[in-house]
């Protein structure tokens, strides 16, 4: 059998351009669904119920409150035993003022010498020590600065441990 001319094969007679308006038909029968569907969702109302998510973020962020806290603690205890190693002492009644003082839920905690701890005796001399000239002065400046690497990794280790929990319980 013999085939002959233009148009023939496979296609059975068939040109190109028919294919090509075959695929031109179904694109736009395509877009025209795509169409009617867009109007169907736009002219409709949806809402989302975000209320767990929301209770799982506070969640979230209430754990991580709690780690920074906890590393607030540490790192000022960390900072008020350095200093107890450098202050001067003549009695010890200003070492056995130092304290430490945590503002919960605010991550943030200070190291205080020189009001008296639980009716204990006051070192009102507390800052004229430490700023003046000779051994010991600068006691908890510098044990803050000493500390400083540290605490920045405690930190960061703490953050990392916050965000492991909660994935875990996410």
């Amino acid at each position: 059998m013999a085939r002959g001319g233009r148009g023939g094969g496979l296609r059975g007679g068939r040109g190109r351009g028919a294919a090509r308006a075959a695929r031109q038909a179904a694109a736009d029968k395509h877009r025209r669904a795509l169409n009617e569907a867009g109007r169907a969702i736009g002219s409709g109302r949806v809402e989302v119920d975000t209320s767990s998510l929301e209770a799982g973020l506070e969640a979230v962020a209430d754990m991580f409150r709690a780690a920074l806290d906890e590393a607030a603690d540490a790192m000022a205890e960390s900072i008020l035993d350095e200093a107890d190693k450098r202050v001067p002492e003549d009695t010890g009644t200003l070492r056995r003022t130092g304290q430490t003082v945590s503002e919960l839920g605010q991550a943030e905690a200070s190291v205080r010498y020189g009001e008296g701890v639980l009716g204990g005796e006051d070192a009102p001399y507390a800052v004229m020590v430490h700023d003046r000239k000779g051994k010991g002065h600068h006691y908890l400046r510098d044990a803050v600065m000493d500390k400083h690497g540290e605490h920045l990794d405690a930190a960061a280790a703490v953050m990392k441990g916050a965000t492991a929990d909660a994935a875990r319980r996410g």
